[in-house]
């Protein structure tokens, strides 16, 4: 291949990051919630709940991930049982 060095644009030190992916960082954020709940009385009942969003975060988009379930039960009877995963 031949160039001249008119035509190049952008340079860099080898072991450097790119000036393009520098000016384009990316990071993550990792929320998450825990729900433990339980009651006697006139009735009796247990459940728990959990959730988490894994977001990556960049200069021109957001891409959430997330996962989340509620479980419960009623005087032994299942009253709750849902689970949930996706990305938006």
């Amino acid at each position: 291949m031949t160039t001249y060095v008119s035509n190049i644009m952008e340079s860099w030190q080898i072991g450097n990051m790119s000036p393009i992916i520098r000016k384009m960082p990316r990071s993550w954020a990792y929320p998450g919630a825990f729900d433990l709940k339980g009651k006697s009385g006139n009735k009796s009942s247990t459940g728990f709940g959990i959730s988490f969003l894994a977001t990556l975060n960049g200069p021109d988009d957001r891409v959430p991930f997330f996962t989340r379930a509620n479980f419960e039960e009623i005087d032994g009877t299942k009253g709750t049982d849902d689970a949930r995963v996706g990305a938006d």
